[in-house]
């Protein structure tokens, strides 16, 4: 006669472990800028579902970088390479986190949950110090923001940019190359100029009477 099996052994024969995800295929292209090229030339990054994607171009191997809730709405890598930040998108009124990952470890460094909604861009400075983050109609004023980066000293110190009586809707972000300011479109074509220490927007354009000026300009030559 077969022995009993002993309590809860079935059970254990029967339980699911958690499933690894081992490769991804597919790649949708709706996010701008989606696919980055990383600086060593040697992998490639792109986000996928709630998930980003970092494949070596040679081996086709992935690695995937997990902790997002929702669908990764912008990434972007840090000039030198260390940094990976990505953005998700979530339903109106809840926060949108941001995630700061090591490159190179693979590792999840900080959750950055102060935007609403949808973190529309996101964008380093050269000097990697700083990250533009860029929210979505749901921040108010606090569309912009610039955190400071002391990850050595395990600081993250966020700031609100000001851009005065100007309302637009902030649809991108990129910072010059000196680290002093940073740029972000609009959905109505305005460039607006905003100082990276002071946190304050210092011009924008074009400027309407110039634009203005130019269209009458070209209205009368057809006209002749």
């Amino acid at each position: 006669m077969a022995p009993r099996p002993q309590p809860g052994a079935m059970a254990a024969e029967g339980a699911v472990g958690e499933l690894e995800l081992r490769a991804a295929i597919g790649f949708n292209g709706h996010i701008p800028c989606g696919l980055i090229c990383h600086p060593d030339k040697e992998h490639v990054l792109y986000p996928l579902g709630c998930t980003v994607v970092i494949q070596e171009l040679d081996s086709k191997k992935q690695t995937f970088l997990h902790g997002h809730t929702n669908n990764v709405s912008c990434l972007v890598v840090s000039r030198n390479g260390v940094y990976v930040a990505s953005g998700q998108v979530t339903f109106m009124g809840f926060k949108a986190e941001i995630i700061l990952w090591d490159f190179q470890g693979k590792e999840l460094l900080a959750r950055l949950s102060l935007h609403k909604g949808k973190i529309e861009g996101l964008a380093f400075s050269p000097n990697s110090l700083y990250l533009v983050s860029l929210g979505g109609q749901d921040d108010g004023s606090g569309t912009i923001r610039v955190w400071e980066l002391d990850l050595a000293n395990r600081k993250i110190r966020p700031t609100e940019c000001q851009t005065g009586q100007l309302r637009r809707v902030i649809t991108c972000a990129k910072m010059a190359d000196d680290d002093n300011y940073f740029y972000v479109g609009t959905s109505t074509g305005d460039v607006l100029k905003v100082n990276t220490n002071s946190k304050l927007m210092t011009d924008y354009g074009p400027q309407k009477e110039k634009f203005s000026s130019m269209k009458n300009q070209w209205k009368e030559k057809r006209r002749h």
